[in-house]
């Protein structure tokens, strides 16, 4: 069958609209045989009637016949008809010869031409049609092109003989092929008005198209597959990292935990010596009781603070970014405090963000542990970081800069400090995941971009949102 669907629009060759058609279906009608041997019999019956009538007119009113007249009358029609026979048997060879050449031209086209009446009889086929559906045997255009017994539904013989000109591509099941198919009214040689149809044959180029689109869908399975691995890598990855950075949450809960473990126990060894010398009584239970809780809950603020770092959040949610800067900085302070590190901040407390707030601040505190390390590892005493936290009225981009006096990262590895495994620590203790990681929810998770640079002296990370 042939499915069609396209775009119509109104032209012509001798093609074109029924009103712009109707001057040239009255020519070719009148451009026939039979027409001049009509017209020749017309103009020989005014030459009889001449013949007849002159002498009465000329007897009732001159009394006498002027025969001179009469045959200069007759010889006068008998020229003009003449001329007249002569112009429509020239006009009818010229078109004859143009019919021609217009065959010619359409047998020898490499696209398949037809040319069906308004009522499904086909009127001329060229070559390529017939090798393609063989002998039409008189048969009707459903028939010949489809193999149905009736006009199909989706002809669009009306629409061409109403003027439309449709251009589409169709698959015809006879043939088993897709065509390009391109229909118009039509002129024939006997004045009527008929469809022209144009077919190219575009199977292959079909083929090639859906060739294309499976390599093109080959590929993008490959790609899916490369990314889906990629993600698996990268999430195996995040996993070692947060494993890694549990290990260094507990170092800094052991930090936090130091001091008021050590309270407590003081307060118990001083119970034993209060009841040994006599001071034991409700005012020194009530002060030592009351230590005791406050050092408790002081572990146990520790313990939430730490464990909510480490909640899954399932949704991106805008929060305020100097909040989490601080939270970072309490949950490595208890550590850096032991070596003397200080951490001054500016802050502009106004700024929301948006994102996994505590994705945030698990970067924030890769990156404090990173100058933190760097302080230990060159046993650099009074170390100090800068947090900086503002946003660029020329972007209209918030900046988070964390700088160290640590140093300066040397050039031959600047560019490496960011990939995966990457690491100038000891390997046992460190797995060169946490920049990496950090970059990674920056710029996918936040669409911001982490970098480094050096100044100085100092090291700078730069976050952009």
């Amino acid at each position: 069958m042939l499915r069609e669907s396209g775009s119509v629009n109104n032209t012509g060759i001798v093609m074109g609209n029924n009103k712009n058609l109707q001057p040239c279906k009255i020519f070719y009608k009148m451009a026939t045989l039979k027409t001049v041997w009509l017209m020749l019999l017309f103009l020989f019956a005014a030459e009889v009637l001449t013949a007849i009538i002159t002498p009465t007119m000329s007897y009732m009113f001159h009394k006498r016949i002027n025969y001179d007249y009469l045959i200069t009358g007759f010889v006068a029609a008998l020229i003009v008809s003449l001329v007249v026979l002569s112009i429509l048997l020239s006009l009818i060879n010229m078109l004859s010869l143009e019919r021609k050449k217009f065959i010619n031209i359409l047998n020898a086209m490499e696209d398949g031409v037809y040319i069906v009446s308004s009522d499904y009889s086909i009127e001329y086929i060229n070559p390529i049609i017939e090798e393609e559906f063989g002998k039409r045997d008189g048969k009707k255009c459903y028939n010949y092109l489809h193999d149905r017994a009736e006009p199909c539904p989706w002809c669009n013989n009306q629409k061409v003989l109403s003027g439309q000109q449709i251009h589409t591509q169709v698959f015809c099941s006879k043939s088993n092929k897709t065509y390009e198919l391109f229909d118009t009214s039509v002129i024939t040689h006997n004045g009527d008005l008929s469809k022209l149809g144009i077919i190219h044959d575009i199977t292959k180029r079909k083929q090639m198209d859906e060739e294309i689109k499976t390599i093109n869908q080959k590929l993008q399975n490959r790609v899916e597959e490369e990314v889906a691995k990629n993600r698996t890598k990268d999430q195996l990855m995040f996993e070692q990292s947060r494993h890694i950075s549990m290990g260094e949450l507990l170092m800094n809960i052991s930090h936090h935990w130091r001091q008021p473990l050590c309270s407590i126990g003081l307060s118990i060894q001083d119970i034993k010596e209060a009841y040994m010398y006599g001071e034991l009584d409700e005012k020194y239970l009530d002060n030592n009781i009351k230590s005791a809780m406050s050092d408790l809950n002081d572990l146990s603020e520790t313990l939430d603070k730490f464990r909510n770092l480490y909640t899954y959040e399932k949704e991106q949610t805008e929060f305020n970014a100097s909040k989490a800067i601080d939270k970072a900085e309490v949950l490595i302070s208890g550590y850096i405090k032991n070596m003397g590190i200080r951490i001054e901040k500016e802050l502009d407390r106004s700024l929301i963000i948006k994102g996994f707030q505590n994705e945030f601040t698990q970067i924030i505190l890769n990156i404090l542990t990173n100058a933190k390390d760097k302080f230990e590892q060159k046993n650099i005493p009074d170390g100090i970081i800068r947090v900086k936290l503002n946003k660029d009225a020329a972007t209209d981009r918030v900046i988070i800069s964390v700088l160290d006096n640590g140093g300066e990262i040397p050039n031959d590895i600047i560019n490496k400090v960011f990939e995966p495994y990457f690491t100038t620590k000891d390997t046992a203790q460190r797995t060169g995941m946490g920049l990496y990681m950090s970059k990674v929810i920056v710029e996918q998770n936040m669409k911001g971009t982490l970098s480094v640079r050096n100044s100085d002296g100092w090291c700078e990370f730069r976050i952009e949102i």
